[in-house]
C-alpha cells in the first residue's frame, strides 16, 4: 500500500513529478517527485510505515547472504574508516542502520567502542549472537541514547531509505559530542535520475526484446549534493564536505548487465569519469552513483 506524504524536510505538499520508478528495494512502482519549496526529491506516494518496517525487519536481510553484505562493502568501510581515523583516531562510534554489523566489527577490531542501531530483527540478531556486538533493534530515537555521547556517527546508504531522515539526522546531532564527526553515504539523485532518462530514451528506439533495464536505484529519498548539504547544515553541522563515493564491487545490477569481467571495467570507468568531472568542474559536479559526506558538530 502506498500513501501520499508531504516533504520530510519542509512539510510542503507542493511538488513536481520527475519520473515514474520502481522503488528499491521494496519493488513498488511510484513517482519520484521534487519539492518545489526546498528541492528535496522523494517517492510520493510512498510505502506505509508498516510496509517499510515489515520489509526491512524480515525480508531485507536473508540467511546465507552474509558474504554479499560483507564483501561488497568492506573496501568502502576500510577506506572511510581510515579517513575518519585521520581526524579522530579512536573513541566511541555509532552506526545508524548497522545491518548485520560488519562495519562495527571492523571498527571494534581497530580499537573503537561501537554501538549499532537497526530496524531489522534478523540483522540485529546476527550482530548480537554471531559478532557479539552491542546493537539496538528499532529506530534511532527508540534507542534513547545519551546526549553528547559519541565521537563518530556513521550511516551507510540508510538515510535515503529511512522513513524520517530529517528526524534521524537531528537525533544523530543530539547524541554526538561537540567536535564529533558524522560520515554518511547515500544514493546520488543526479546519477540515477539522468541514467534512468537515458535508458528510457534508448529503449524507446529499439524493439521490446532488446530493451535493457537501467541499473538505477531509487530509494524513498534521493539526495543531490545540494539537498544533502542542506540537511546537514540545517541540522546544525559545520565543515560539511560532500564527495563522490567509490562503487561497491560485484553489484548485482551491473553484473547482470555486463557480466563479472565487464563489471570491473565499468565500475572503474565510472569512478574515474566521476572524479575527472569533479576536478574539471573545480569540485562543483558530483556524478558518481553514491555520495559520501563528512561533517562536524560544532
Amino acid at each position: 500500500m502506498l500513501v501520499k506524504t508531504p516533504c520530510n524536510f519542509c512539510n510542503s505538499d507542493d511538488y513536481i513529478r520527475l519520473v515514474q520508478v520502481l522503488v528499491s528495494p521494496i519493488s513498488e512502482t511510484s513517482w519520484l517527485v521534487r519539492c518545489k519549496k526546498c528541492g528535496l526529491a522523494y517517492i510520493n506516494p510512498k510505502p506505509t510505515l508498516e510496509r517499510e518496517r515489515g520489509f526491512y525487519d524480515l525480508e531485507y536481510f536473508k540467511p546465507g547472504e552474509e558474504s554479499l553484505w560483507r564483501d561488497h562493502r568492506y573496501p568502502l568501510f576500510e577506506k572511510v574508516l581510515s579517513r575518519i581515523e585521520s581526524t579522530i583516531p579512536d573513541g566511541k562510534l555509532l552506526d545508524v542502520g548497522c545491518g548485520k554489523g560488519y562495519f562495527l566489527d571492523l571498527a571494534r577490531k581497530r580499537g573503537w567502542q561501537v554501538v549499532g542501531v537497526d530496524v531489522s530483527s534478523t540483522a540485529t540478531q546476527f550482530a548480537r549472537d554471531t559478532l557479539r556486538l552491542e546493537v539496538y533493534r528499532g529506530e534511532l530515537r527508540d534507542a534513547k541514547l545519551p546526549e553528547n555521547s559519541f565521537d563518530v556517527a556513521t550511516s551507510w546508504n540508510v538515510l535515503d531509505q529511512a522513513y524520517d531522515p530529517w528526524g534521524d539526522l537531528r537525533e544523530v546531532f543530539r547524541v554526538l559530542k561537540k567536535g564529533g564527526l558524522i560520515t554518511l553515504r547515500v544514493s546520488n539523485l543526479h546519477f540515477h535520475l539522468y541514467l534512468q532518462r537515458l535508458f528510457t530514451l534508448l529503449n524507446s528506439a529499439v524493439p521490446g526484446r532488446l530493451r535493457v533495464t537501467a541499473p538505477t536505484v531509487f530509494h524513498i529519498y534521493m539526495f543531490s549534493p545540494g539537498t544533502l548539504r542542506m540537511f546537514l547544515k540545517e541540522a546544525g553541522f559545520v565543515d560539511i564536505r560532500v564527495e563522490n563515493s567509490t562503487l561497491d564491487p560485484n553489484v548485482p545490477a551491473l553484473v547482470n548487465l555486463v557480466g563479472r569481467s565487464g563489471e570491473v571495467l565499468l565500475r572503474n570507468t565510472i569512478s574515474l569519469s566521476a572524479q575527472t568531472i569533479f576536478y574539471l568542474s573545480l569540485g562543483n559536479l558530483l556524478v558518481s552513483p553514491s555520495l559520501v559526506a563528512f561533517a562536524k558538530k560544532p
